[in-house]
């Protein structure tokens, strides 16, 4: 490919990476129950109300799960797989790009996750309490490492349960992997 068509591909990667996390924290704060009045479920919940709401009124939430949410995130990713296969050169089928989607999906969740677990482990090093960011990323991450550190308490006052945590979601990403081979 040549430069420009790669600068393309880079900058529609980003776009899509930026609306997808946005789509998938909106779900996950969602099925959280983090408190709506944090900043930032305030900042995600304005970006993505526009194209969201129109949608949740036709398909309703699953209890916790915002479902429009995550059929916008799921769309999201077929559009940024036809954009960049047709920017490649090459056809696509509805039905690959949609099971590729949903496991590209599936891993952006993943990756997601490892990445608001590390966020919440190193606020909690710097400043833990009073910091709304830091309380909006426990709250995400308490259902998640509540298990784990059931079976594995504090050692010398430190929480290693986050550790075990991106192990097992590195573990499972890798799993998903194998079923996004194009």
């Amino acid at each position: 490919m040549n430069p420009a068509t790669d600068a393309l591909l880079y900058a529609v990667n980003a776009i899509f990476f930026l609306l997808i996390t946005l789509m998938l924290l909106r779900v996950w704060m969602q099925a959280a129950r983090v408190n709506y009045y944090d900043q930032l479920v305030q900042f995600v919940v304005r970006i993505t109300e526009p194209v969201v709401a129109p949608l949740r009124r036709v398909i309703p939430d699953l209890g916790k799960l915002n479902t429009a949410a995550l059929v916008w995130a799921w769309l999201l990713g077929v559009i940024e797989l036809m954009i960049i296969l047709s920017l490649a050169g090459g056809g696509f089928d509805p039905i690959s790009v949609s099971f590729f989607s949903l496991t590209g999906l599936v891993e952006s969740m993943i990756s997601l996750a490892i990445w608001v677990v590390i966020g919440q482990a190193i606020l909690s090093w710097v400043s833990p309490q009073g910091n709304p960011i830091y309380n909006t990323l426990s709250q995400m991450t308490y259902p998640l490492m509540r298990p784990i550190s059931r079976l594995i308490p504090p050692i010398g006052g430190f929480d290693i349960s986050p550790i075990f945590l991106i192990i097992a979601l590195n573990m499972l990403r890798i799993v998903v992997s194998g079923f996004t081979v194009l």
